[in-house]
């Protein structure tokens, strides 16, 4: 259970890029990683070299192992086979990807089966999975992403597991279990309780609360027949863009 291989997505042209690369590669230089840029080209916009100073510029400030791609942009296609031979791929926020689909983002996360953080530009810190904020339900899709993030989450100085009851009569309940299991990785986790008609928001006010620098969920799809038709708490998330978000499905 380890991250060894990111794929970063490389926006050349959006705001504070140079900084969101940064805090990639601090990510990558604490999981021990290696961390691959990768530009989706159209293959007439002419951005690739720039893309590229711009990954590399970032990098000659770290001593992480970098790899470097430009790949067809004209399709998804090119960007997930490499995806799917990665162990973790960033992407910037939706508002800021320009160069693939608009759904890329959402495509990604359900068909790359691989785990996927969502990273907007940062406004203060250079890090992020210190104090980080768990969407538990107990779903195989919250497992998995609990999982996922679990060498993030060895790491982080905080960790709290946020449970949502939102079904009238169903009640949130202490997780000895999945606490013991987090303190046999070396988590040292904690466990929050609520019950609110709407998981989104109250997961969001959470975390706006802590101060949390990464949010770790699993991803709902809401219907098999349509696969880009996700639960609300992932379209709330997946879209807004506000917050680190590590998904899984």
């Amino acid at each position: 259970m380890t991250i060894s291989d990111i794929l970063m997505h490389v926006i050349p042209d959006a705001p504070a890029e140079l900084e969101r690369l940064e805090v990639g590669f601090d990510l990558a230089r604490r999981v021990h990683a290696r961390l691959t840029g990768v530009y989706t080209s159209p293959g007439t916009d002419g951005k690739n070299e720039w893309a590229r100073a711009l990954f590399e510029r970032a990098a000659s400030r770290t001593c992480v192992e970098t790899a470097w791609r430009c790949v067809d942009g004209g399709t998804s296609d090119a960007f997930l086979f490499i995806a799917r031979r990665s162990d973790l791929i960033v992407l910037p926020s939706c508002d800021v990807d320009r160069s693939l689909t608009k759904r890329l983002p959402e495509l990604t996360i359900v068909d790359a089966g691989r785990p996927v953080l969502i990273l907007p530009a940062p406004t203060q810190a250079s890090s992020i999975g210190l104090n980080v904020l768990v969407g538990w339900n107990g779903s195989k899709e919250s497992t998995r992403a609990l999982h996922d993030a679990m060498p993030i989450l060895t790491l982080a100085e905080r960790v709290n597991v946020l449970s949502v009851a939102t079904e009238a009569g169903l009640q949130s309940f202490d997780d000895v279990l999945l606490l013991e299991h987090l303190h046999q990785h070396g988590v040292q986790a904690q466990l929050s309780k609520r019950s609110a008609e709407e998981a989104s928001e109250e997961i969001a006010s959470e975390a706006r609360k802590t101060d949390v620098d990464l949010v770790v969920l699993g991803l709902h799809v809401s219907s098999q027949s349509q696969p880009l038709e996700m639960g609300d708490v992932s379209q709330r998330f997946v879209r807004t863009g506000s917050l680190p978000v590590l998904f899984s499905n």
